[in-house]
């Protein structure tokens, strides 16, 4: 059954005699249920009767809220489920801009009992899912509710959701996939209020708020087969775990999405890090507040499994790890890291945690307050020699950090076998290249910086690598050399000069074997040459704001155009023409 777009409606169905006993109406054979954009809707099923005497409109109070008759009918018409009306078998709900209070007044298990699919979106009145009064007026021995079959819960814009629940254990025992998007009102998912009086509990609730940091997850709710959290604009929300779980929960959890929390502080506090042994995703970003992912705590050795970790737009963000766990806590299994726009960021490893990336396959780093990749450890006394090895690292980004100077500031080697794509560009304080022998030679125990990497350490197999105007001098000096990476094929050049050209000729007919030039981010405003470029097959330029013309007109382009595949131009904004009319591709 689907009902969307009925601005009048205010019941799906209509008892037209009031004098009818209330016999629940079962639908046994409604298995999907779709209502959307009904802003008048009070009820599902309602009578056709007049408020009780006293009460001219459901709008106008003239009763006091002690009488028995304006309880029934305000609880009746705040919930969109009542007593008369049961779904057995149904297995799909989706509610979306339906005014409501609640969703269920109760004959809550008549109808949640086989749903699989719960999506509520955009019901700006919706402030809790249940009415606790009548369940429990209904059976006071009830304290959990169990959805035995519920495989994806969506929580989305619901601005005065203040929680699912109070008061009794839920438990989600098939859940999977849970999103709570834009629930600004919601610190709580389910609070461990008392069984008591309304008065008692509402006490209790204000005394709790006032003296401790509510949690979004408590011993309330348990979740045993989650794979898939996504939180985000949760505006209030300044914990998500509470230090009490029930037994298994999150136990599954594959994959964390957290965003737009701007007042959570802390992703994991260090007593619940072992209920997430099987995460494999954590991306994090645009959470103000935020000061460090993981609170290192306790002894207990813990790996995570395969993880794949994004970090973006944390501000407030000073460590992802607080301390070095030296080796009580590890991430061997770590797959992929990516950090950005993280401005007070200082490091981003532990050494010790370093020391065992021996799984990492990405490292990227673009515009943090980075100063080393790799933090000296501050409680005890650092190793003499760190040797950090990245065996299956295969791509390392380390782009606009204008405060990076080494990767470790003491003395170290970092070794990188399987290095494929190498793109370090706008860090302008430190050293990119170097050599072990001559760095060692330099040294004569005189502290100095060592070069970030070491090309000796580096792959042979090296595909794609990005070089900038100084990195183009060094080699003209003699500092190093790429001509034994034979198995470059994409060469990036950045924030090239015009004085590069007297550079650029001679480099590029050392590595003849490049396939793709991409020139990006330059101030040139010289032609090219054709020299150097009569082997490439991809030609590419971006953000090449001053060029006006590629090649000189004295150029002889049939060589390269003979050879020439692909030619991208993008975002060059001074440049008149391609080729010149004489020219054939």
């Amino acid at each position: 059954m689907e009902v969307r777009s009925c601005p009048n409606m205010e019941a799906i169905v209509i008892d037209e005699d009031q004098d009818s006993n209330e016999e629940v109406v079962e639908f046994n054979q409604l298995r999907s249920l779709k209502l959307d954009g009904l802003p008048h809707l009070r009820s599902f099923r309602s009578k056709m009767k007049k408020a009780p005497p006293g009460i001219e409109s459901r709008h106008k109070q003239i009763l006091t809220a002690d009488e028995p008759a304006f309880e029934e009918f305000l609880s009746e018409e705040l919930s969109l489920f009542n007593r008369m009306v049961s779904f057995p078998n149904l297995e799909d709900l989706r509610l979306d801009s339906v005014t409501c209070e609640k969703i269920w007044h109760d004959q809550l298990s008549a109808t949640y009992s086989n749903l699989k699919s719960l999506t509520v979106t955009s019901c700006d009145n919706l402030k809790d899912n249940t009415d606790e009064e009548s369940i429990e007026e209904e059976d006071e021995r009830v304290n959990k509710i169990i959805f035995p079959k519920l495989d994806v819960l969506g929580l989305w814009f619901l601005p005065n959701l203040i929680r699912f629940c109070s008061g009794y254990q839920i438990e989600f025992q098939s859940l999977r996939d849970l999103d709570i998007l834009e629930c600004g009102a919601l610190m709580c998912l389910v609070p461990s209020v008392p069984h008591t009086d309304m008065m008692a509990k509402q006490v209790y609730t204000e005394t709790n708020h006032n003296t401790e940091i509510q949690s979004l997850f408590n011993e309330m709710v348990a979740f045993s087969s989650l794979e898939n959290l996504n939180l985000r604009q949760m505006n209030d929300m300044k914990s998500i775990w509470h230090s009490q779980f029930a037994a298994d929960s999150f136990c599954k959890l594959k994959s964390l999405k957290i965003s737009y929390c701007p007042k959570l502080m802390t992703v994991f506090p260090s007593n619940v890090l072992e209920r997430f042994q099987r995460l494999e995703e954590l991306n994090v970003r645009n959470c103000n507040s935020l000061q460090e992912i993981y609170q290192l705590e306790g002894s207990n050795v813990i790996e995570a499994f395969e993880l794949r970790k994004s970090i973006q737009s944390l501000p407030s963000l000073k460590h992802v790890w607080r301390k070095d766990p030296q080796g009580v806590f590890t991430f061997q299994n770590l797959k992929s890291v990516e950090v950005s726009n993280c401005d007070v960021l200082k490091n981003l490893f532990p050494a010790s945690i370093a020391e065992s990336l021996l799984q990492l396959e990405k490292l990227t780093i673009i515009e943090c307050g980075v100063e080393e990749i790799v933090a000296k450890p501050e409680d005890v006394e650092p190793a003499p020699y760190y040797c950090f090895k990245f065996p299956q690292l295969t791509s390392l980004e380390l782009i606009e950090l204008s405060e990076l100077r080494s990767f470790y500031p003491g003395t170290h080697i970092s070794e990188w076998q399987k290095l494929k794509s190498l793109n370090v560009r706008n860090c302008r304080k430190v050293m990119k290249f170097g050599w072990e022998e001559v760095h060692k030679q330099r040294q004569h125990n005189i502290p100095i910086q060592q070069p970030l990497l070491l090309l000796d350490k580096m792959s042979p197999n090296l595909e794609e690598l990005t070089l900038e105007h100084k990195d183009l001098i060094a080699i003209q000096n003699g500092q190093f050399s790429f001509q034994h990476f034979s198995k470059l094929k994409v060469l990036t050049l950045s924030n090239l000069q015009n004085i590069s050209q007297l550079f650029l000729i001679g480099f590029l007919k050392t590595v003849h074997y490049v396939k793709t030039i991409v020139v990006a981010s330059s101030n040139l405003e010289e032609s090219f040459s054709c020299e150097g470029f009569t082997l490439v097959r991809n030609l590419e330029l971006f953000a090449v704001d001053n060029l006006k013309q590629i090649w000189d007109e004295d150029s002889r382009l049939k060589p390269v155009l003979q050879h020439l595949e692909t030619l991208s131009v993008k975002c060059c904004n001074s440049l008149t023409n391609m080729v010149p009319l004489s020219s054939s591709f």
